[in-house]
């Protein structure tokens, strides 16, 4: 268990390296106007926040509960309370 936890880590780690370095790649290679490089750094940073909020809300339903099964609805209602 441990090793494809440490696996996964690796495989996120050089997903977000990949990332970056396709965006210096392409600055390199085309004419991108500011704006569009500052668009898609937001929606970057939006989107990993995004989803460290969204998976934070579903491990609280599914672990925390204290061993009920976490149910859809249930998560659905986590998720969109504030």
């Amino acid at each position: 268990m441990g090793f494809k936890l440490r696996q996964r880590k690796k495989t996120k780690i050089l997903f977000i390296i990949l990332a970056i370095l396709l965006l210096v790649s392409a600055l390199m290679c085309y004419f991108f106007a500011w704006y569009e490089i500052f668009i898609s750094i937001i929606i970057l940073i939006g989107s990993t926040v995004g989803i460290g909020v969204l998976s934070a809300k579903i491990y609280r339903v599914g672990v925390l509960l204290y061993g009920t099964p976490p149910r859809f609805t249930k998560i659905i209602k986590e998720v969109l309370k504030k």
